[in-house]
Formats: structure tokens, C-alpha cells, sequence
């Protein structure tokens, strides 16, 4: 009989270890056994398989019941089967596990091939590809075992799809294929990884007990773990870059949209993974005080705007309404570490993202002056969901209790140490009605008391707009912030009450001069406001910005909305900058601007072409508004290296570049675009143009330093581009 599991070491032939690994696969291929036969039933009730072949339906399902039977004798009888004979035991669970793979991929190719990729199919597969992920986990120590499980169970379904000979087929078919392989080297990795880990606990457990007989005190048993911990975080790191790397390289293949949407959620997956274990090398350095902090000065400001960006983006995705409140007061340059302060606000808003019960997470960022040179940070993460206890929950101890787990989460833990290391704290409580709260604080130290400014446009003043839909815990931010922009402002909460507040102002002849319409991640009700006052003759012309997730937008339905002249776009989360420029586009685009002073010249950029490099959407829509008025073509590219292949296939007059952006940055874009100059010996340089919110001198010169001509603080006014280009490239002829 051919051997599916041969002990190679000690662990293995350890036979408490044994059984617990056992033990495990066990229980879990319990729940297994009941979930398969109440799915297949379920598929027969629901679908057309059953109506079409009756009698061999119900074969398969009789067959499908005796191996259940049959498994289930090895799993419900363990604890007297197992001690007799544990070897024996497993390979004849290993057996009937093979049939019952190879009965369920019968029943797979059955209705596959008789119903095609219908909705009976589509169900069955989808069922069978989250219980091969779950198994693929379970079934990982005993390698051979699970690889010819997972190819019997796996593989004749992803062929007779592929037999089908439709594009539905083939997709399902090679997806099968490719997600057999990915689970086939997730459970080497998780296979070796796991048998590694316990021949090290082995190990550390050998050591341990001999450093008790020599009467060692217990700190030196906990420098242990924490080495170990270190030691396994480097191992795991540096299978995670072999990972992150062979996505990388995926990244570059002819893919589908789904494929790489799918390569891009593996990437972000496998980024937070990094971080986790940094984060808990991190802790486990500070346990042995061995955690060097940095102390250097950062923008604070735009650190916690990166922070709600990045994790927003993730909140969306999985349809949690992240609203944020971040204090005006707060200044932009502040003494601290950094990296660990951003390692700790993504960790703690992922976890409250991440077991949102209620769908609904609330952050809010402080900050109080407690001298002149040091003030404190303070956040609240609060997750509004119903059913709360009293409880204060106790990061201190290990055997809290927890919601979503036995114990309090690593990422919290390692939350905790981190902020301990920084002279901060962290706390989190659950208390009626408030759901679970989370509160951070931090000391830093100011190197200036000036919060961050923005630069209103005085046209804004007295500006009457409608905010409809704002969320009440945010409410209060969106007034305070835009009457200071000297607007005045109304809001409601539903579409009639919008309507009537609109229908009144136009009757008491103090018409609104623009609305802004709030959408939620779950209901798309407000967009049908927007198409109303679009089709409203008296507000078909009234300004509109629509507030939506990039999820939202993609919608066929929405994105045809933003076709109208008069209906301007914010993507979610809304940052003040953001907003201001919003406003702006939508109220005054289609003012008439008087002609005084300066006059501009329309004709400027007439047969020059422009290449403007940006990330941010809004930033996009405002500077192409603007150079298109002055007459250039303009060609979009939303980092460095879209900016670099733009360059290749076609000649421009010059590039407009911003300086942080995802992927490859402006400094290291423009390196790379002198450098090519210089190969080639060309003798005029493309004048490439700095566009960035930083406007520091260092700035300016790591600008400069890269090879940039000229550069342009944000916010970049329409006068600043018109001379600067006029500078670079003069009137058009």
C-alpha cells in the first residue's frame, strides 16, 4: 500500500504531538462531512440537476450518504479507534477520504456537464472552493495526503469545464487550475512551515524543561520565546517577500480584470502580512528592550490623511463605512517615530474594519497642546454595532475575553507594546450602545504649533450649498470646515427632504448655488437624488458633487452620471483638501471670471502636448481643466511608470510630475527619464516640472537634486501654470 506519511524526525514520531495533529484533522473533516452532504442536497432542492437526471441524482446522493457514513465511522469513533492503533488509523482515514474526493468530484462533473454553468453549478463550485481553502489548511501536515486529494477533487472538474467549450467554461476551468496549484504550494509552504514551527516548539520545549532541572529563573525561559519569535518572524518575512515577488512578476503577465483584481488583493493581503510581522518583531525587540525609536521630523498631518486613504480603500471593499474626523488644529510637523506610529494607526483601524459587526467604524484624530514643545495624539476608533456587553476588556492579561476570539487579537497586542514603547497607551472598552471603542494616545514632540492651511478661494464666500446624506457622526466636520470657508449651509437626510429644501429656497427667491449628495457603501438610494435633479428642468443646471467609493463609481449606472456638465465626482474618504477642490470645480467652473489685470491667453499651449503625472483623481480633473483651457493636449498617467511608458510611445513638450505616488515615485521617475537622456546624448532635455505638496526647501532641492527643471507647490494656482509654462515652453505659434 503506498505510503502517504513516513515520520522523517522526532516531532513527527512523537506521538503526543501526533494526536493533536490528528486530532485537529479530525474535527474539522467533521464539520466537513455534514457541510458536503447538506450542500449537495441543498444544490438538488435549489437547481435544475435534479429535475433533469432524477434517478442518477439521487444516486449520487445515496452514494454520497454511505461515504459520509463510511468517513464518519473513523472521525466519531477517534477516541477508541485512534489509541489502538494511531498509524492504522490514518491511513484508512486517508483512503476514505480519497473516495469521498473522488465522489464529490463525480458529483461536481455531473452537474457540470448536465447543466453547464448555471446557477447549480456556479453553487456547488463556489461551495467547493471555499471548503478546498479551509481543507487545503487542515489537511496541510501530511503533504503526499493532501496533494492527491486535492488534485482527485480538483482537477477532472476544472477539465470538463474546459470541455464545455464556452468562454464560462474556460474561465472556471483554468481558474480551477490555477487556484488547485496556488492551494497546491500554499500547503508545502504551510506544510513545512507548520512541521518547522513544532520541531522548534519541540525544541524550545526540550530546552526549556533542562533549563528548569538547572533551576534557571523564568526570565530567561521568556528571552527565549522572544528570540524564537524574532527568529521565526526573519523565516516568515523572507517567505513572504518570495511571495510578494512572484506576484510582482505575475503583475506584468496578460491578465483578465478579475485575475488582477484578485492579483492585487493577494498583494495587499500579503503587504498587511508583512507588516503583522514586523509589527511583532517589533514587540518582541521592545520585550528585550532592544527597540531602537526614531526621532525625526514628520508631517503628522499627512501621515494620518495616508493612514484613512489606505485603509479606506480596504473598507470598501468589504462594504464598512469608515467615516473619519480629523482635528483642523492638528499641526504638520511633529518629533517621533514615524513608521511605528503608521504601523500602529493601519493595525488598530484594520482590526476594528475587519470585525465590524455593524458595518459602520468611526475614527476620530486629536490633538492637544500640553506644552509648548510636546503635544499629545490622541485617537478613537469606535465600532457601532448592537449587541454590546459592559465589559472593559483587558489587553493587559493573555486570557481576556474576546468577541472575535478566545483570546485578545495579535495585532492588538502587538498595537499595545508598541504603543507602550512610544510613552503612549492604548485601551479598548465595550460599552452599551457605543460598541467597541479604541483609545490610543502619544506623546510627540512640536517643531511647529501652525496646523496645516489650505488656501480658500475667496469665490466661495457666501456660496449657499445643500449637504444631503452626511452622516451624523461626521456632520458637525463638514459644516465647521466649509463656513469657514465663508459659505453658508443647509442639510437633509433623504431625497424629499432635499427636494423640498431645494424647492423652497427657489420659491423664496434664495436659491442654493450647488448640492452635495453623501452616499453610503451599502445603498446607492441618494444617486437616484442626483438623476432626479437632472431631470428636474428647474435644478437640471444646479451644481452637483456626488460623494462615492471607487467601488460606487466603477458602476456603469453612476459613471454615466458624471457625463453631465454640471455633476462633479468625490471619491471617498472625503480629506479636506479634497473637498475644497471639489466645491470649487462644481460652483465656480461655469462662472464667468472677470477680466481684470491679467489676461490670459486661451491659445498659449495650442499644438504642444503635456504628459501630467498624479495619483489623485481630483488633483487630475483640476490641473487637465486647467491646462486644456490654455489650450495643450493633455495625456493622464498616475505614476511613475505609466509616466515612463507614455514616454515611450510618444513625444511630448513636457511632463507636469508629482513626487509621491504609488508604484514608482516622481524622483525616481525622473532619474530614470535623465538617464535615459544621457544614454541617447539628447541635447535638449525634456523640462519636466515638479508638482507637490511639499514646499519645503529640502524639498525643492531633492527636486532639483533628481533632475527636475522647474517646481510648483500645491495648491497651484492658474496664473503660477500659465507663467511657468509660458517660461518653458512660450506662445504657441
Amino acid at each position: 500500500m503506498l505510503q502517504l506519511f513516513i515520520p522523517a524526525n522526532k516531532v513527527q514520531k512523537d506521538r503526543k504531538i501526533m494526536r493533536e495533529t490528528d486530532a485537529r484533522m479530525a474535527k474539522y473533516s467533521r464539520r466537513g462531512l455534514i457541510l458536503n452532504l447538506f450542500a449537495f442536497l441543498l444544490c438538488l432542492a435549489l437547481g435544475d440537476f435534479y429535475k433533469q437526471v432524477p434517478n442518477y441524482a439521487t444516486g449520487l446522493a445515496v452514494g454520497l450518504l454511505l461515504i459520509t457514513l463510511w468517513r464518519g465511522y473513523f472521525l466519531f469513533r477517534f477516541e477508541s479507534l485512534y489509541p489502538r492503533a494511531p498509524a492504522r488509523w490514518r491511513t484508512h482515514y486517508f483512503w476514505a477520504s480519497f473516495v469521498g474526493a473522488g465522489w464529490w468530484s463525480v458529483i461536481i462533473v455531473s452537474i457540470t456537464w448536465v447543466v453547464g454553468m448555471q446557477n447549480d453549478t456556479l453553487l456547488i463550485w463556489l461551495y467547493s472552493v471555499v471548503f478546498y481553502s479551509s481543507v487545503a489548511n487542515v489537511f496541510a501536515p501530511y503533504r503526499r495526503f493532501l496533494g492527491l486529494y486535492l488534485f482527485i477533487g480538483q482537477i477532472p472538474a476544472a477539465g470538463v469545464a474546459i470541455l464545455l467549450g464556452t468562454w464560462e467554461g474556460y474561465i472556471y476551468g483554468i481558474t480551477m487550475l490555477v487556484f488547485y496549484l496556488l492551494l497546491d504550494h500554499q500547503g508545502e509552504v504551510t506544510s513545512r512551515t507548520y512541521w518547522d514551527r513544532l520541531e522548534a516548539q519541540f525544541n524550545l520545549d526540550q530546552h526549556a524543561k533542562s533549563l528548569e532541572l538547572e533551576k534557571r529563573d523564568s526570565e530567561a525561559a521568556a528571552e527565549l520565546k522572544n528570540t524564537f519569535l524574532t527568529r521565526f518572524g526573519g523565516e516568515l518575512r523572507t517567505s513572504l517577500n518570495d511571495i510578494l515577488g512572484a506576484l510582482s512578476l505575475l503583475d506584468d503577465s496578460e491578465l483578465t480584470p478579475s485575475q488582477r483584481e484578485l492579483l492585487a488583493l493577494a498583494n495587499k493581503a500579503g503587504e498587511r502580512q508583512l507588516n503583522l510581522v514586523h509589527s511583532a518583531i517589533d514587540f518582541s525587540n521592545a520585550s528585550n528592550e532592544n527597540l531602537v525609536l526614531d526621532h525625526s521630523i514628520f508631517n503628522l498631518w499627512k501621515l494620518i490623511e495616508h493612514v484613512v486613504e489606505d485603509v479606506s480603500h480596504d473598507a470598501y471593499q468589504q462594504e464598512v463605512e469608515l467615516n473619519h474626523v480629523l482635528d483642523s488644529e492638528t499641526p504638520v510637523r511633529v518629533k517621533g517615530d514615524a513608521q511605528r506610529l503608521q504601523q500602529v494607526l493601519i493595525n488598530l483601524l484594520s482590526h476594528a474594519i475587519k470585525y465590524s459587526s455593524s458595518g459602520d467604524v468611526f475614527f476620530k484624530s486629536e490633538f492637544v497642546l500640553k506644552s509648548n514643545e510636546q503635544g499629545e495624539l490622541q485617537i478613537t476608533v469606535v465600532d457601532q454595532h448592537a449587541e454590546i456587553s459592559n465589559t472593559e476588556k483587558d489587553i493587559d492579561g493573555a486570557e481576556g475575553t474576546n468577541k472575535q476570539g478566545d483570546d485578545i487579537p495579535l495585532g492588538i497586542t502587538l498595537c499595545k507594546g508598541l504603543a507602550e514603547c512610544m510613552n503612549g497607551s492604548l485601551q479598548v472598552f465595550e460599552e452599551p450602545g457605543l460598541g467597541t471603542q479604541y483609545y490610543f494616545n502619544i506623546t510627540l514632540e512640536t517643531t511647529s504649533k501652525s496646523p496645516k492651511s489650505l488656501a480658500v478661494n475667496p469665490q466661495l464666500r457666501n456660496k449657499k450649498m445643500l449637504l444631503v446624506g452626511i452622516p451624523k457622526s461626521i456632520e458637525d466636520s463638514f459644516l465647521i470646515e466649509m463656513e469657514t470657508w465663508g459659505m453658508q449651509l443647509d442639510t437633509a437626510q433623504d431625497a424629499d427632504a432635499a427636494i423640498n429644501l431645494l424647492e423652497d429656497a427657489n420659491t423664496q427667491e434664495a436659491p442654493f448655488d450647488g448640492v452635495l449628495i453623501y452616499t453610503l457603501v451599502k445603498s446607492l438610494e441618494l444617486v437616484e437624488l442626483a438623476k432626479r435633479l437632472l431631470a428636474t428642468e428647474a435644478f437640471a443646471k444646479l451644481p452637483q458633487v456626488l460623494v462615492t467609493t471607487l467601488q460606487q463609481r466603477a458602476k456603469s449606472d453612476v459613471a454615466a452620471l458624471f457625463n453631465q456638465p454640471h455633476l462633479i465626482n468625490l471619491l471617498k474618504p472625503v480629506l479636506r483638501g479634497n473637498l475644497h477642490q471639489a466645491v470649487v470645480e462644481a460652483l465656480i467652473k461655469t462662472e464667468e471670471q472677470p477680466q481684470i489685470g491679467h489676461q490670459h491667453d486661451h491659445k498659449q499651449g495650442v499644438g504642444k502636448r503635456i504628459l501630467l503625472v498624479d495619483d489623485h483623481r481630483v488633483n487630475q480633473m483640476v490641473s487637465k481643466g486647467m491646462l486644456q483651457k490654455l489650450g495643450y493636449k493633455v495625456t493622464l498617467a498616475n505614476n511613475g511608470k505609466e509616466a515612463l511608458a507614455a514616454l515611450e510611445e510618444q513625444m511630448y513638450n513636457l511632463v507636469l510630475m508629482d513626487c509621491q505616488m504609488p508604484e514608482m515615485d516622481g524622483y525616481t521617475a525622473t532619474a530614470a527619464i535623465r538617464k535615459q537622456e544621457a544614454e541617447q546624448g539628447t541635447e535638449n532635455p525634456l523640462p519636466i516640472i515638479a508638482m507637490t505638496a511639499h514646499a519645503g526647501k529640502s524639498d525643492q532641492s531633492k527636486c532639483f537634486a533628481a533632475g527636475m527643471s522647474d517646481y510648483l507647490a500645491k495648491p497651484v494656482s492658474y496664473e503660477q501654470l500659465e507663467l511657468s509654462l509660458k517660461r518653458w515652453l512660450g506662445k504657441s505659434d
